[in-house]
Parts: structure tokens; sequence; C-alpha cells
């Protein structure tokens, strides 16, 4: 396994920096267009590449920073992309199936949250955001499946833009961690949050756009 490991890692960083350059100018540019819709899918399609890259590494070397981005890129990515077909069961099945994956993450966030707590360690603080941030995915990941559609496409939508852009937060705090040498005077935990402080906000602009419409 040993000998994989560089070739998977240049792939991880190549469908890495492809999905972070991607996100960046589909979150600057105009919505919607083709443009948006071809560079959106390769953007998913290297998230959850460099996802599956980040579980092969972190379990041939094991790295809990790695283990934990992987699990949230290939679920944000993946059902991102899955609400705006969640018309078709193929996708809704998709949400299913991530969703359980996820759950499985959330419980793994949590307890190393509290591990590292009770050992006074402050970084627990980031894995416990990040089992609250999965809680919030999940509660509306049931009531999809429990009501097993959405009606108003709008709520689809938005579904789509808070998780490929929480997707692209994933990218952009792997991005800051890995280069965490050159921002020294910033706390660890505080780069870990720091992606999700600047771009929640984008969130919640562009879904109240799109529910006001």
């Amino acid at each position: 396994m040993e000998n994989i490991f560089p070739i998977i890692l240049i792939l991880h960083i190549i469908a890495g920096t492809l999905a972070l350059l991607l996100g960046t100018l589909n979150i600057l540019r105009k919505k919607g267009d083709t443009i948006h819709k071809k560079a959106g899918i390769v953007f998913v399609v290297a998230m959850i590449s460099t996802g599956l890259s980040s579980l092969i590494l972190a379990t041939i070397n094991p790295n809990i920073f790695l283990f934990t981005v992987g699990i949230f890129t290939i679920y944000l990515a993946g059902t991102g992309y899955f609400y705006l077909r969640y018309s078709i069961n193929i996708y809704r099945t998709g949400i299913i199936f991530l969703s359980s994956f996820l759950f499985l993450g959330a419980l793994f966030f949590l307890y190393t949250g509290i591990k590292f707590l009770l050992a006074s360690e402050v970084f627990g603080l980031v894995f416990l955001f990040f089992g609250v941030i999965s809680a919030r995915f999940l509660a509306t990941d049931f009531l999809f499946i429990k009501n097993k559609t959405i009606t108003d496409y709008s709520a689809a939508l938005r579904q789509h833009i808070q998780r490929i852009v929480a997707a692209y937060i994933s990218a952009f705090t792997a991005f800051l961690v890995v280069n965490n040498g050159y921002m020294d005077f910033i706390p660890p935990f505080l780069i870990w949050l720091l992606p999700s402080v600047i771009f929640t906000p984008v969130i919640i602009y562009w879904s109240k756009k799109y529910k006001a419409a």
C-alpha cells in the first residue's frame, strides 16, 4: 500500500487544485449559464475524487485531518449535485446512501471532539462544530427522505447552493491547513474554522435570494 501513496497523493493534489479553481470561478461569475453548469459538474467530480483519495491516504498513513475532510467532501459534493436531480429515483437513492455515510461520520466527529476536550485540547471544538453541521444537514435529508420528494424546486436549489458552497469551504479549508506553515501566527483551530466564517454569509445570501424568488 505504501507504494501507491505517492500516486494517490499526486491525484489528490491535482483534483483538489482543480476543484478550488473551478469553485472560485463559479462563486464569482454568473449563475445558471452553460459555463456554470459544465464547470459545476467538473467541480463535483473533482471534489468527490479529492474526498475518496483523502480517505485512501488517511487509511494508508493515518491522518485525522484527511479523514475528516474526505467524509465531508464526498457527502457535500454528492448531495449538492443530487438535490438538483431529486425527481430521479437513482439520485434520491444517492442522497439516502450519502446521508448514511455522513451519519457514521457525525458519530466520529462527536466522539473525537469530546475525546479531545476531555484531554483539554481546544481542537476538540472543531470536531464538535463539524458534528453540529452534520446534524443540520442530516435533519434536512431525513425530512426529504421521509417525504420522498421536494415539491418546491427552489427548496432543492437552496440545498444545492448550501452544499456546493460548503464543499468549496471544505476544499478551501484543506488548502489553508496544508499551508498553515505560512500562517503560524493564527491558531490551528481558527484556520480550520476561518473558511466557514468567511463563506457562510455567501450561503445565506444566495439561499435568501432563491427563497425570495
